[in-house]
């Protein structure tokens, strides 16, 4: 989150900035805040000990939010490059 919107001074506005800034999609941000951040805080605070099931699923949801974030863009800047322009 820092590196897309910068240290706002504490995680909750980090979190807040990083949804104002719209890398994460409304309908995504309970599932994000509720399930991802919340099984981080667990995870560290918590003794929370994930099982293999869990992890698999926090990835699927965390993946293609990465993939948004840091490489798509540049995959359809690449693609535009080999469609043909209007004549």
């Amino acid at each position: 989150m820092i590196d897309k919107v910068g240290d706002q001074g504490n995680f909750q506005k980090n979190i807040e900035a990083f949804f104002n800034a719209g890398f994460v999609a409304p309908v995504q941000k309970g599932t994000f805040q509720d399930t991802l951040i919340e099984a981080g805080h667990a995870a560290m605070h918590r003794g929370f000990d994930p099982s293999p099931s869990t992890i698999e699923t926090l990835l699927d949801i965390i993946e293609p939010l990465i993939d948004d974030i840091y490489f798509k863009d540049r995959r359809a800047k690449e693609a535009a490059k080999s469609i043909p322009s209007r004549a």
